[in-house]
């Protein structure tokens, strides 16, 4: 499922396996293209999202989907759907330019040719009293259950800084988590990431792979980011690569200079140009350039293009490359674009209230016994889809229609165990959740 499926992961270690300096690639910066990550900003956050949100309204991410180009126009790879209680929120995480979310369940799916077929992993989270997500699942469909894949466990700080991640594989012939990887963190006194470590699980101890330091400006601002690899054979940390940031008088990050070390000295391997900022300093366009074979000549490689919405989240993603011949950016076969889709909520519209712009939809009575009705109001005439699901993900019924903008049905439950449900709803406006309980 390509990076939409990565983007979920809790925890990634850079080299997988012990790393010589022979064995070591000489770093690009545009070695891989980042698909769905929202661009650079200047003004960083926490390594954690903060708790959930409870003032204000605001917009949440509820779906995306990665698409690839065919050589004529982009055709659907995978989607992930994604599900929330409460005021639980999804939070960008800027240092690691990826979306963390603190999500209740999230499914994916892969594009059949024709349609979307059946959910094939599942991610849910667990929280703890603080309303952090400490715990996070992975599970594959086995064809007729779900089959536990991978975990991960988070640790913090009295700051709410997250402090570790440690993940672990499902060894199915053992029936048993085995330990997989690790990250350790450090701030700086205001509460900026200063280190990350990644470490891999020898079977017996955690073994150092790699590290990166982050170093910060006066104002708060990110000027450089450097990294090590560990070298057993030595035994020690080996310099591998550093990115200098600069920016411009409205703090937006216009330009990264990728080097790495050859031994003796630091080699430009590439830069990257941002440039068109809208709110929250992010970019519309990025550009990137990567050394070529004279000395000092650097050939443009791809371009990033972001779109936003009000919200200054992102809604549409895609590259290009540089086509020399034609001295133009060009949409080559494989190039990925992902479009965002979002859904608004907040306590300034009733706690625990989950809403999407334009739809107000309620469900009563809660508790229900043997029947509950569903309210709602989309404001124009259009169709929907809507599934009862447990808190797990089993999904136990689902039916669709059309509707003039107004919508009222009741719908048994009295075939439901007692327990806790919830009621999603799909429209081309965005997707509502509402969750609900069952009594006997």
């Amino acid at each position: 499922m390509r990076q939409l499926l990565t983007s979920f992961t809790a925890a990634a270690v850079i080299f997988s396996g012990a790393v010589s300096a022979q064995q070591a690639h000489r770093p690009h910066i545009t070695s891989a293209k980042r698909h769905f990550v929202a661009p650079f900003q200047s003004k960083w956050k926490q390594a954690t999202g903060p708790a959930a949100k409870t003032t204000a309204v605001d917009v949440r991410l509820v779906g995306l989907t990665e698409l690839e180009y065919n050589g004529s126009s982009y055709m659907p790879i995978d989607s992930i759907e994604i599900g929330y209680l409460g005021l639980h929120a999804g939070t960008f995480n800027d240092l690691r330019l990826n979306w963390e979310w603190d999500f209740d369940t999230a499914y994916a799916r892969q594009w059949t040719g024709s349609t979307y077929g059946p959910r094939e992993y599942r991610y849910w989270q667990n929280f703890n009293s603080a309303n952090l997500a400490d715990t996070s699942m992975n599970d594959e469909w086995a064809g007729t259950a779900w089959q536990q894949a991978n975990r991960s466990f988070y640790t913090f700080d009295a700051a709410n800084n997250v402090l570790s991640i440690t993940s672990e594989n499902w060894d199915a012939p053992s029936s048993s988590w085995v330990s997989s990887d690790r990250q350790l963190f450090s701030y700086t006194p205001s509460n900026k990431l200063e280190n990350e470590t990644y470490q891999s699980w020898s079977g017996s101890g955690w073994d150092d792979m790699y590290r990166v330091f982050h170093f910060w400006s006066t104002p708060g601002l990110l000027v450089q980011d450097s990294s090590q690899y560990y070298d057993a054979s030595a035994p020690g940390w080996v310099d591998l690569q550093k990115i200098m940031y600069t920016y411009d008088g409205s703090d937006n990050r216009i330009q990264g200079v990728a080097t790495y070390w050859a031994d003796t000295t630091w080699d430009t391997v590439g830069f990257y140009y941002a440039s068109g900022f809208v709110a929250n300093h992010q970019p519309q366009t990025i550009v990137y350039t990567d050394a070529s074979g004279t000395p000092g000549v650097y050939d443009s490689s791809y371009k990033e293009n972001y779109t936003y919405n009000s919200y200054g989240k992102p809604t549409y993603y895609y590259d290009e490359d540089w086509d020399a011949a034609t001295n133009a950016w060009v949409k080559t076969t494989s190039d990925i674009a992902n479009r965002m889709y979002y859904e608004e909520y907040g306590a300034g519209v009733g706690v625990g209230k989950d809403i999407t712009k334009q739809i107000d939809i309620t469900v009563f009575p809660v508790p229900a016994s043997y029947n509950l009705t569903v309210s709602a109001n989309w404001g124009t005439p259009q169709t929907f889809s809507a599934s009862i699901t447990d808190m797990v993900g089993r999904t136990y019924t689902t039916w669709s229609g059309k509707t003039n903008g107004q919508y009222h049905e009741t719908i048994p439950v009295n075939n439901l165990a007692a327990g806790n449900y919830i009621l999603t709803v799909h429209t081309k406006q965005g997707n509502v959740t509402k969750q609900f309980s069952v009594v006997r």
